[in-house]
């Protein structure tokens, strides 16, 4: 009985153990971008007396287009809030609820725009 237990141990802490590797080897990118979206409210001024918190991570969408200039987007008045992008849709990824993100992308240049709830 106790060589039956002590099987299924090991069996269970090496399935563990490989679900968490493969959870790291997704972020881990040969070429492409990765990164944090944090989202920075209220006062940013520095201050002498305190250090500034680190921005919370939140859950998005991050996009990613050829290279785009503001002539090629639709936006609302003169805020950085686009509601058309003319160019090509390169790629897409969800950040986790850290704000955590990372994509393969080909060599060149590109566009990121952060989808906004």
């Amino acid at each position: 009985m106790k060589h039956i237990l002590f099987l299924l141990f090991t069996l269970c802490v090496i399935i563990i153990a490989c679900s968490s590797a493969k959870k790291t080897q997704t972020l881990m990118i040969k070429q492409g971008i990765s990164g944090f979206i944090r989202e920075a409210r209220g006062n940013q001024m520095p201050s002498p007396d305190r250090p500034r918190p680190e921005p919370p991570g939140i859950k998005t969408t991050v996009f990613v287009y050829e290279p785009t200039n503001i002539s090629q987007v639709t936006r609302i008045g003169v805020s950085p809030v686009y509601t058309v992008i003319s160019t090509k849709l390169v790629a897409s990824v969800d950040t986790d609820s850290t704000g955590a993100f990372a994509i393969s992308l080909p060599e060149g240049s590109s566009s990121l725009f952060v989808h906004q709830a």
